[in-house]
């Protein structure tokens, strides 16, 4: 990704920040591949998506708002727009070969991730997941609280989509019409009180619990 070569652009606290995100999120998707029982035709369907897809996934996230933000942030730090946007390529690795796994056509991987981050942006998800990375971990205890409610919003995310792309497939303003605008009055509250506030891991918690009981159809979910 080259990091290093921006050094005479970007002041060495941008860099440790570019380098501190690339090492989490390689770790990240690392740790929930081990966690993977997957059969070798899934995993060469995995690698195949990874490597169509990860070299696009730069452009895909330029309809992002919240990544777009990100990138100028990152931009007036002397990081040039095409490094800003791998780096935020790779903070969406995992999400993108979770989604690998919901259809067996690679094609429709990049329309499935589009929807992914715009219903991210949608509800608020992307929101969330950024206060989660602000909560504290000081002790092991509180690393462990913090990781198990970013899993927590992965998996709230990815059910999310693939309830949005079985009802309304490539449309998700088709998909939050359909949904009962007092739960979406409810949840939209419930984001205005959090940014108020300075939201801690029992709030983080209860929102989460919050917006599954409101949003998540009561029935099991099929394959997309």
């Amino acid at each position: 990704m080259k990091i290093e070569q921006n050094a005479d652009q970007c002041s060495s606290e941008g860099q440790n920040t570019l380098l501190l995100q690339v090492r989490r999120q390689t770790e990240r998707v690392a740790r929930w591949l081990l966690q993977q029982t997957l059969s070798k035709p899934a995993l060469d369907h995995m690698r195949t998506c990874a490597a169509l897809a990860l070299p696009q996934l730069p452009l895909w996230l330029t309809s992002s708002p919240s990544h777009q933000t990100q990138a100028l942030q990152w931009q007036a730090a002397g990081v040039s727009g095409g490094l800003a946007m791998k780096v935020l390529a790779v903070q969406e690795a995992q999400s993108l070969l979770e989604l690998s796994q919901c259809s067996n056509d690679s094609g429709q991987l990049a329309e499935h991730m589009r929807m992914y981050l715009a219903l991210g942006e949608a509800l608020e998800l992307k929101w969330l997941a950024l206060a989660i990375e602000q909560l504290p971990r000081e002790s092991r205890w509180q690393t462990l609280a913090r990781l198990a409610v970013r899993d927590d919003l992965q998996r709230l995310h990815k059910e999310l989509f693939m309830q949005a792309w079985q009802q309304s497939p490539d449309n998700l303003s088709e998909w939050l019409a359909q949904n009962s605008s007092s739960e979406r009055e409810r949840v939209s509250a419930m984001f205005t009180e959090l940014r108020a506030a300075t939201p801690d891991l029992a709030m983080i918690s209860a929102a989460l619990r919050e917006l599954r009981h409101r949003l998540i159809v009561k029935t099991a979910l099929s394959e997309v």
